[in-house]
């Protein structure tokens, strides 16, 4: 794995939790034609075309035909497809469905999916009481899902100093609900070393958090039950199967010229700690191995590596497992036709010695 992957899962994911690593726009406003999104802020945002940026807070809402109720099931007919799915884990969860725009107040909030029979048909329970169907504009909110405004984009074009545009999955419904935010310029980098990562830190803006990606050193795991000291006890074979284990930190450097003993920041690095989990934990790096089998990153461990009086340093330290086989090393040797065998031997019959001699062609067919 290379620590530009981790970089680019980190700024995919932790400006959706957080703006500590980020520059942040207020969006007044998205609106939508076909595929293009374009997005306009309050202030200048400062991008340009190819930039990433993450929008932050926006829904892609998808409108309602018919809205019903009959008895405690309410059934919703959506003018679009959706995207809402319910597995068996989301029904133990209580996976909820958001509704809002109806006149009558009792269909608008928050509600546990029963069922979602097909891209167009919803239901959930609400009280037997009330209207039997919606009027007004409903809608359900952030409809669309992961395939609306939200998430990772990259600028297609600068309109303005405060709009510019990106592409979308799928025409969605215009205007973009929420209250929406643009988050950018990320302080997420990597470097060999942390003393590499101080040095680069010290040349930015030391008043702002920073992360640093750094790779560890790979090792195989231990074999126990081999009974020598070495790692496995392998022989040139089609069952070499090793586990490569793949540590690496993440190094947060916080400001800390406004302290005088460092409780502030480490006490925010309790606070960063459940973010980074949610953006790294369970996510799969590319190995570069030939092993289809690739397992998860897990957490390892964080806590403090150096303070002064300029800055903290806070370690989150992660593994991921990867598998090296056969196909991954020097393999067999090259193959040679085994096409004959030459016989001769010698036989003592007392006082002579008589040579017997033969030749054996080993092809099926001979030529």
């Amino acid at each position: 794995m290379k620590a530009s992957a981790v970089i680019t899962q980190l700024i995919n994911r932790l400006p959706q939790l957080t703006n500590l690593f980020t520059s942040e726009y207020e969006v007044s406003g998205i609106t939508s034609s076909l595929l293009v999104a374009t997005a306009t802020t309050t202030t200048a945002h400062g991008l340009t075309v190819g930039a990433a940026v993450n929008i932050i807070g926006a829904t892609a809402n998808v409108g309602i035909s018919t809205l019903t109720r009959a008895a405690k099931v309410v059934t919703v007919v959506t003018s679009a497809d959706h995207d809402l799915t319910l597995s068996a884990d989301d029904i133990n969860r209580g996976k909820t469905v958001a509704i809002a725009g109806c006149n009558e107040a009792i269909f608008n909030g928050t509600f546990v999916l029963l069922s979602v029979a097909n891209r167009r048909t919803v239901t959930f329970s609400i009280a037997d009481t009330g209207a039997t169907s919606a009027t007004g504009s409903p809608l359900v909110v952030d409809g669309a899902g992961a395939y609306g405004y939200g998430g990772l984009r990259t600028v297609a074009s600068v309109v303005s100093s405060t709009v510019f545009t990106y592409a979308l999955a799928k025409a969605v419904l215009s205007p973009a609900g929420g209250t929406i935010t643009a988050r950018t310029g990320y302080r997420l980098s990597g470097a060999a070393s942390l003393d590499r990562a101080l040095s680069a830190y010290t040349e930015q803006e030391i008043d702002k958090l920073w992360g640093f990606v750094i790779l560890d050193d790979v090792t195989a795991s231990k074999n126990r039950s081999v009974t020598t000291d070495s790692t496995d006890a392998l022989t040139r074979t089609s069952y070499i199967k090793q586990m490569l284990v793949q540590s690496f930190s993440v190094f947060v450097i916080a400001p800390a010229a406004d302290g005088i003993a460092g409780r502030v920041q480490r006490d925010e690095m309790e606070d960063l700690a459940p973010m980074l989990f949610k953006s790294l934990v369970g996510h799969k790096f590319e190995s570069g191995l030939s092993a289809s089998e690739q397992y998860i990153t897990t957490f390892i461990s964080h806590g403090f590596q150096e303070y002064s009086a300029a800055y903290y340093v806070h370690g989150f330290n992660f593994e991921t497992i990867a598998v090296l086989t056969f196909d991954d090393s020097v393999g067999y040797d090259l193959d040679v036709a085994f096409r004959d065998i030459d016989l001769s031997m010698l036989v003592d019959l007392g006082t002579k010695e008589d040579p017997l001699t033969s030749s054996i062609n080993l092809d099926e067919v001979e030529l």
